[in-house]
């Protein structure tokens, strides 16, 4: 066991560990395959428990195993079947009164009294195998208690050696739960590190999750190692390492780094300094003891297969070399390009977009939402908003979405809109094109109120005594009563008893403000589902519109 290594006071996620652990969440199963197999595992269990001669008397518990129980799982590789392992646990006594196969048969003959099971089933070596239509398989493993004092050590029927092999299921999962344990103050090391990359805080607004949850280091190096197996021999299936070898070498090579890349260096490390060579150099195979009980060799295999642990080596020195190429690569497009190698140049590109688009986004929640929540706003003359004091401050309003205000007297004079339009040119210079039609100022232009926003073209139509109507025009916009927006599609940018409009309220210094800020808001509402303007209630007003000339 080589010596536990705690990390410093000091931990940074680095780019490529967050894309390690974005490529190991993907590989998790979605949540819909889950709950077909939870269904398939609970409804087998029922129909094993409800059998009314062998395994009434000797049935102790039904349990999962492997990948499902320590949480490591791996999504099929190019449509192979996903493996689902349980046990199905004995009582000591059985393992005593019935020979090894004997048991195996009864599970068999059990499993084929079911009409839906009966044309699924595979004898394997040491177990029986439901597939379910090419997308996941149940392997059952039956196992008598070995002790009466250790209900957790089981005796397991081998098909070849027709007799009876070691096993710890419950052992096995308990000793790597602890070998992936995270000391306290590394942990709390890690999850600042997380929250800091994935930028929790300000993400937790956002209605799409995070792109992944925090998990121990030596879960996701398990899964990665999974798929970069399941990559490699795609071409030779037979050759490939099993799944409890990977898992349980890693487990014996960890040393409580909290970097994956590192953990996964160190496998490749530790798993080589095991190899040992005959004179004619080729690889001696070595044991892979259970943990949980040593007397089971998880790499019995490689002694009558030495082909097998040959083809093992070879894996592991590939991913050696090509780890450390990865991990000592200072240009990204190099690091990426090996990535792609391993992992496939589809999955590495969607999963680097998602990085791009995540940070884009949570970047840009942060920036708007900060710049609504300053003190004060002002307006530039391109129509960005900004902190800082330019001739345009913005006036305080509360966004409103009740029914319209009543309309003051119409006053049908040109001299209110040539004043409008002088001011409105002399704030944004070219950026609306304005004119009058009947008396009705109608101004339009395109709007970017902040660098993180698109551009929206504006329309702005206004009669005196009026306030004015305003709509965005492009892109199309629907309808929400929590964006403060009327079924006409125009803006409720204010709340008329917080300002009261008169032909001397300039639109330049009040509507144009209100309507970038809208725009800000309305972005943020599209991450968020939240509108984070100020509001007034909607039930502050009964007085209905008057349609606008």
């Amino acid at each position: 066991m080589l010596p536990t290594q705690l990390p410093t006071n000091h931990f940074q996620i680095s780019p490529l560990d967050d894309t390690l652990n974005r490529v190991a969440e993907s590989l998790q199963l979605d949540p819909t395959r889950r709950q077909r197999i939870e269904t398939s595992y609970k409804a087998v269990s029922e129909w094993i428990e409800k059998d009314l001669t062998f395994f009434r008397s000797t049935l102790v518990d039904i349990y999962p195993q492997g990948s499902i129980r320590i949480d490591t799982t791996v999504k099929p590789y190019r449509q192979s079947e996903f493996d689902v392992d349980f046990v199905c646990h004995l009582d000591f006594l059985t393992g005593k009164l019935h020979d090894a196969l004997e048991v195996l048969d009864e599970l068999e003959r059990r499993l084929r009294e079911h009409d839906t099971y009966k044309g699924r089933i595979k004898r394997k070596n040491r177990c029986i195998r439901i597939v379910y239509a090419d997308d996941f398989h149940l392997d059952i493993l039956v196992g008598c208690q070995e002790l009466t004092d250790n209900p957790e050590r089981l005796l397991v029927p081998d098909r070849q050696l027709k007799d009876w092999t070691f096993s710890n299921p419950i052992g096995y999962g308990n000793w790597f739960e602890q070998q992936a344990w995270v000391p306290q103050q590394a942990w709390q090391l890690l999850k600042e590190s997380y929250q800091q990359r994935m930028m929790v805080e300000a993400a937790q607004k956002l209605t799409d999750p995070v792109p992944y949850a925090l998990k121990p280091p030596l879960k996701r190096a398990v899964q990665i190692l999974k798929r970069l197996r399941d990559v490699y021999f795609y071409n030779n299936p037979d050759l490939a390492a099993s799944s409890i070898v990977l898992t349980t070498l890693t487990g014996y090579a960890y040393q409580k780094q909290l970097s994956i890349a590192d953990i996964i260096a160190g496998w490749a490390d530790y798993t080589l300094s095991r190899v040992r060579y005959d004179e004619r150099r080729q690889p001696i195979p070595f044991e892979v003891p259970n943990p949980a009980n040593p007397r089971e060799n998880f790499g019995d295999k490689w002694k009558s297969e030495p082909t097998i642990f040959k083809a093992f080596v070879n894996f592991v020195l590939y991913l050696r070399d090509t780890w450390a190429r990865i991990t000592s690569a200072t240009n990204p497009a190099t690091r990426d390009e090996l990535l792609q190698g391993l992992f496939g140049y589809e999955r590495i590109q969607r999963i680097l977009t998602e990085q791009r688009d995540w940070t884009a986004k949570v970047q840009k929640l942060s920036t708007l939402s900060g710049l609504i929540a300053a003190p004060t706003l002002h307006t530039k003359p391109d129509v960005k908003l900004t902190p800082d004091p330019t001739p345009i401050k913005n006036q305080p309003h509360r966004f409103h979405g009740g029914p319209r205000f009543a309309a003051g007297k119409i006053r049908q004079r040109n001299t209110v809109g040539f004043y409008q339009m002088h001011f409105l040119e002399k704030a944004y210079g070219t950026t609306f094109r304005c004119r009058l039609e009947n008396g009705k100022l109608v101004a339009e232009g395109w709007i970017q109120p902040h660098e993180l926003c698109g551009p929206y073209k504006v329309k702005i139509e206004y009669l005196p005594g009026m306030a004015p109507w305003v709509y965005i025009i492009n892109p199309v916009i629907e309808p929400h009563p929590a964006i403060h927006m009327y079924s006409d599609r125009s803006l409720c940018l204010h709340f008329a008893d917080d300002h009261r409009w008169t032909d001397r309220t300039r639109i330049a210094e009040t509507t144009v403000p209100w309507i970038a800020e809208w725009l800000v808001c309305y972005e943020v509402w599209l991450l968020t589902d939240t509108w984070i303007g100020a509001e007034a209630p909607h039930e502050q007003t009964k007085i209905t519109t008057t349609p606008i000339l």
